[in-house]
């Protein structure tokens, strides 16, 4: 398990075998091809209860999402992930 935070100062904790999971490519490929997909890669990285938790954390005062937000904090979390992940290899 990777943990992490990203700038916005959200915690999240991931396994880093997501990244070679087909499971994981697929809904990464569709988010690629239609950006309504992006909640599934959401789900999938940080489970329902985590993603739910991400989106409080992003929450504006009327209690909106930001979807722009979510993307940004999605591919942050990737990154920090993919760091850590090729850190631990080496």
């Amino acid at each position: 398990m990777i943990k992490g935070k990203t700038t916005s100062g959200f915690e999240f904790e991931v396994d880093e075998r997501m990244l070679k999971d087909m499971r994981f490519v697929r809904v990464f490929r569709a988010w690629q091809k239609n950006n309504f997909a992006e909640a599934d890669v959401l789900d999938y990285i940080l489970g329902e209860a985590g993603a739910r938790k991400l989106e409080d954390h992003l929450a504006d005062k009327d209690g909106f999402v930001d979807c722009d937000k979510v993307a940004g904090e999605i591919g942050e979390i990737l990154d920090i992930v993919s760091e850590k992940d090729s850190k631990v290899k080496n």
